[in-house]
């Protein structure tokens, strides 16, 4: 199953098919690199150098692709199961060594904000405001879609959104607390070593013996399992948008030598990753902002092709091409204007042309009065009818409101905070802002969003429509 299929679907396009196809392949292989990247930097860190990163990024590559291999996507998801037991067990863990050999959470967050207790200035909140905005489009990657695709029925899929809200929110403590450890014991770490925080921790209560020593390499454990959870199902998604949108249409070749394809891509998006996670230079967030500026450019039409039946595919090429040619300038030019990453720029060039693009294609030609859907045109529509959250527009609403609160938009910058349990007012107000945001979501997925009323059979129907 390849995720670009809905693509090819909804507006009949093989061009769009292979557009979408390279876009969703250049940030899914960055993704990669990122991942390695991070696995060498942990074992420089706790090696204190002794030992070069790409020994790690090596090791780690082949472990993948030698189960990726022998054992395929059933392979990705048992391991997936035994990684996600051992991250919740160092997770619980370390909040405990945290309390009791480091200090505490509470103390440290009190000595961290005493250099912090300042209302961020107006380009870091706009910082904040880019990364919400770019987190919104990384449910389009391959991976996380094909486990939307793969999902039983609707009423899994709705359980399965609202465990994610909430998870999503304790998945990221393990990082703030290992960074607010790090942050505090070691202030005087330059900018190059800080992505090594997470390591260096590690090698604290390494040396403390112990308990912590057991978690230190429990944790340890568990960084491998997680970057190894999102790599080896992403290659997997790779392997599938190679072999179903580049080669499986166009050629006749047989099931084993599309396996073998397959195969192939996995092994060499792997060596790419070892060798470009080391050898580049540009730090994780860099990663983020340019993954985030692929992604970005696609989001729009996956949305509205879901929505709207008169979207034009002409219309998405050149607003795409356009926004990812303006990201693209902005980041390689080192230029962020007032606090907003390329990516965001990017993305409102991209929301500006496709209406402009769309509005004269509709004038030029307009579309055919038909009677007949196509089995996916038929499927849109039925989307529009039915009890779903997209139906509702105060949902959006809300979580916009969610999301401008959580910035600190309103509070004056460089205004000296309070204290509340260890944080200065505008992070512990962030923080309480984000938690009901995500339990927000949880409520939405499961009282708002209802299913589908009613059963069709989307195998029939007439053929595709053209639209310009």
């Amino acid at each position: 199953i390849s995720p670009i299929e809905f693509i090819y679907e909804r507006f009949n396009s093989r061009v769009l098919r292979l557009f979408f196809a390279l876009m969703t392949l250049i940030p899914s292989i960055l993704y990669v690199i990122g991942q390695f990247r991070a696995i060498g930097q942990s074992t420089e860190g706790l090696s204190s150098g002794k030992i070069s990163g790409i020994w790690g990024a090596i090791g780690l590559g082949a472990v993948m692709l030698l189960y990726e291999v022998m054992g395929g996507m059933r392979s990705v998801a048992w391991t997936d199961v035994v990684q996600g037991f051992i991250l919740l067990f160092a997770f619980i863990s370390l909040l405990v060594v945290g309390e009791i050999e480091l200090g505490g959470l509470i103390n440290n967050a009190y000595r961290l904000a005493l250099s912090q207790y300042i209302v961020p200035p107006f380009e870091e909140k706009l910082s904040w405001y880019s990364f919400v905005i770019v987190g919104m489009a990384f449910p389009i990657y391959p991976h996380i879609m094909q486990r939307f695709f793969a999902v039983k029925d609707e009423r899994r899929l709705r359980t399965s959104f609202s465990v994610l809200f909430v998870l999503c929110i304790f998945a990221y403590i393990p990082s703030v607390v290992i960074g607010l450890l790090g942050y505090v014991h070691h202030p005087d770490l330059k900018t190059s070593e800080r992505e090594q925080i997470f390591s260096i921790v590690m090698r604290d209560l390494l040396e403390i013996g112990g308990f912590p020593y057991i978690l230190a390499s429990v944790l340890l454990a568990s960084s491998v399992a997680a970057i190894m959870s999102t790599t080896d199902s992403l290659l997997m998604s790779l392997s599938s948008i190679v072999v179903v949108d580049f080669f499986k249409p166009y050629t006749s070749l047989s099931e084993k030598s599309l396996l073998i394809i397959g195969k192939v891509t996995s092994l060499v998006v792997v060596v790419l990753g070892v060798i470009f996670g080391i050898l580049i230079k540009i730090d994780l967030q860099n990663f983020f902002v340019l993954q985030g500026g692929f992604l970005l450019q696609m989001l729009p039409s996956y949305l509205l092709g879901c929505r709207f039946l008169c979207i034009r595919k002409n219309a998405v090429i050149i607003a795409c091409c356009c926004g990812t040619l303006t990201t693209l300038t902005i980041f390689f030019t080192k230029r962020q204007i007032i606090g907003l990453d390329a990516s965001i720029y990017g993305f409102f060039v991209n929301l500006v042309v496709f209406s402009i693009s769309q509005v004269v294609l509709v004038k030029l030609y307009p579309s055919p009065q038909e009677l007949n859907l196509t089995p996916l045109e038929s499927t849109i529509k039925l989307l529009n009818e039915e009890e779903e959250p997209a139906n509702k527009p105060w949902i959006f609403v809300i979580a916009f409101i969610f999301a401008l609160l959580s910035g600190n938009f309103y509070r004056k910058s460089g205004t000296v905070d309070k204290f509340i349990i260890g944080f200065p007012v505008w992070a512990f107000t962030a923080l309480v802002v984000c938690i009901t945001w995500s339990f927000y979501g949880v409520l939405v997925s499961l009282f708002i969003w209802k299913d589908m009323k009613t059963n069709t059979n989307l195998l029939q129907g007439p053929q595709h429509r053209v639209y310009v």
